[in-house]
């Protein structure tokens, strides 16, 4: 899995991006941000808004509200944010002219629950762009159950300047955030029923009214936001971050014609084309507490410098206060300590800058004509100090923590010819790579010289060989009539695979070195004028039951029984659509021993360890032992 380290040179990194926005994701508390902060990391958050105002819907009304959602966000890799959210809202609204005991009860809401997914790409060192679809559906007045009829969907681009990583205004912590979206909003299918004219128009006026705000009733529109945030650093791990946020909304939806049509009845044409006023702007004022353990706090504040008209939306409180909290859980551990397998060395960033960001760089190095991984190749980072990498047995390399930006990568082994590419590094992020090298015209082959004999170490002049690897097929066959093949190869990893009429075939596998000298003798078993195993549909058929001797080492095959599974070897091998054989006997005493037994033998003789597969059988269904007996199942 990808790592992603959450710390940069300024101790922050991509924590910066922790907290919630209430349209979704990561970002300020009203205002989706476009980096997604910390990669391979789980989110939960919850955030309040409420606020008391006189006045609010109706002239001589006194409403409060209550709202809040609780939101659970992933990141995985450092490209895609995954969000679920779900929100509720309470809301009452009170005027001396009605009855206590009707204006005492508050208006319930689920209010809605949201989906979306951000698509995130860094462009430059400080830019990050995302794209933010998003799915809600509303609920109420009537249950809190979803109103399918009123699912509606929202689709935000958003970009981020992260100024202090350009060298000028390294001083200055500040980042800028735009947002432009398009939500095709549909909340009024959940009031479209409401019948209260037989209140009277005017109660039925103030009905809607009063019922558009608690549910939050709005119009299709074209969403604007720019923020700003600053970083300060109070403690080691904590910081504050005070930010701005102005929001502005267009409304493209033609209004609430059911409002239209009772405010054009009751009220003069002047007020009517006030209501209808489409355009909707708040400023968010806030302070952010990035905390240690992963947790931040949001307070602030949301004023309306303007809002749309009762026909064409909700209409926005003067002034409305917002809290914010967040804990953040690495779902990889990001904060290990980056020594790595394979004997890698940790690489130190190369200025002595304290503002320079880093990131890590992990991958593999494969031979680029059979895809082979490449253990022992060398890895350097051009241009930074301490930088040599030891690819490990697989092949993979992985470094410590390196300056961001665009990084030079060398790759090289003796038998093969170098290799340079270029990545660019994200801070705070991990990039993999694969590296594929092209085997040198230089590299030393490794000789092989290969005697095939009987079992009474009589040569076989009729035997031949191959060597075998992805993508390569190399015949040895003995061309002299004789039983010693001599050739030369090229270097790595081979299966070898004899075949001779009138005997059992066999393969193995070998590892050459360049430039090695291997001489290798191998006995064939001769073949049985009559079979001992055969295959049916979904097993291997013994004629014999395997048979054990016991020693100081453990239970051992007889020769017969020995004989007897080299014929399954031939049989596995001249069939390779056998995926896998399971081994399978009753459970009991010594079974265990036995069953490794034969699947040691079985891997020995050249089938591959992932063919094999060794298990014991319960006993009845009266507890009684079974008796023991090997069956060889086949699976295709």
């Amino acid at each position: 899995m990808v790592r992603a380290q959450s710390t940069t040179s300024d101790g922050l990194g991509c924590r910066q991006s922790q907290g919630a926005s209430r349209h979704g994701g990561a970002g300020l508390f009203d205002l989706p941000q476009a980096n997604p902060g910390c990669p391979w990391q789980l989110r939960t958050a919850l955030w309040l808004q409420g606020f008391v105002q006189y006045g609010h819907v109706l002239s001589d009304d006194r409403n409060q509200q209550l709202g809040g959602a609780v939101q659970i966000a992933a990141t995985l890799g450092s490209h895609i944010e995954t969000w679920v959210q779900i929100g509720t809202r309470s809301s009452r609204n009170q005027r001396p002219t009605t009855q206590e005991a009707s204006d005492a009860r508050p208006t319930l809401a689920l209010g809605r629950s949201a989906l979306g997914i951000k698509l995130h790409s860094p462009v430059a060192r400080f830019v990050h762009l995302a794209l933010q679809p998003s799915l809600r559906v509303h609920s109420g007045p009537y249950d809190f159950g979803p109103n399918m009829a009123s699912i509606d969907g929202g689709i935000d681009a958003l970009v981020g300047f992260e100024l202090d990583r350009l060298p000028r205004l390294r001083a200055l912590p500040l980042r800028v955030s735009l947002r432009v979206g398009y939500l095709h909003d549909r909340s009024g299918e959940v009031v479209s029923a409401l019948d209260c004219m037989a209140q009277g128009a005017t109660a039925c006026l103030a009905t809607r009214l009063v019922y558009n705000s608690a549910y939050d009733i709005n119009q299709p529109r074209v969403e604007l936001g720019l923020g700003a945030d600053l970083r300060f650093a109070l403690a080691k791990d904590t910081w504050l971050e005070p930010f701005a946020v102005y929001a502005l909304s267009l409304v493209t939806g033609p209004g609430d014609a059911v409002l239209r049509a009772q405010l054009m009845s009751q009220v003069p044409s002047s007020v009517v084309a006030a209501s209808e006023e489409r355009v909707g702007q708040t400023l968010s004022l806030g302070m952010r507490a990035l905390l240690p353990w992963l947790v931040t706090l949001d307070l602030g504040m949301q004023i309306a410098l303007s809002s749309w008209g009762y026909i064409m939306g909700a209409k926005l409180p003067q002034i409305a206060g917002f809290g914010a909290l967040s804990f953040a859980f690495d779902l990889v551990d990001t904060r290990a300590a980056s020594a790595t397998a394979g004997g890698n060395a940790t690489v130190p960033p190369s200025s002595t800058d304290p503002r320079v960001a880093t990131g890590l760089v992990r991958g593999v190095v494969r031979d680029r004509a059979t895809r082979a991984p490449l253990p022992g190749a060398i890895v350097r980072f051009v241009g930074v100090a301490q930088n040599a990498l030891l690819a490990n047995a697989r092949g993979e390399f992985e470094s410590g923590p390196l300056p961001a930006g665009t990084l030079e990568l060398e790759a090289s082994r003796s038998d093969h010819q170098t290799t340079r590419t270029t990545l660019l590094l994200r801070p705070a992020a991990e990039v993999f790579t694969e590296i594929e090298l092209d085997a040198s015209v230089r590299s030393l082959p490794a000789r092989l010289a290969l005697s095939i004999r009987d079992e009474s170490d009589q040569p076989i002049a009729t035997a031949s060989a191959a060597l075998f690897r992805p993508g390569q097929r190399v015949p040895l066959d003995a061309s002299s009539g004789t039983a010693a093949v001599s050739a030369k190869v090229s270097a790595g990893v081979w299966r070898l695979r004899i075949d001779a009429l009138g005997f059992l075939s066999r393969e193995q596998v070998l590892a050459l070195s360049p430039g090695e000298d291997r001489a290798l003798t191998l006995h064939l078993i001769s073949r049985s004028r009559t079979p001992r195993v055969a295959l049916s549909p979904d097993e291997i058929l013994l004629a014999e039951p395997l048979q054990f001797v016991a020693d100081a080492r453990g239970s051992l095959l007889s020769p017969a029984s020995q004989r007897e599974l080299a014929e399954v070897i031939d049989l596995l091998i001249h069939h390779p659509e056998i995926l896998q054989l399971r081994i399978e006997a009753a459970s009991g005493p010594g079974t265990d021993a036995r069953l490794i037994a034969i699947r040691e033998y079985l891997i020995q003789g050249g089938i591959a360890p992932e063919r094999v597969l060794a298990s014991e059988l319960p006993a009845d269904e009266n507890d009684r032992p079974r008796p023991f007996r090997v069956q060889l199942r086949v699976g295709r």
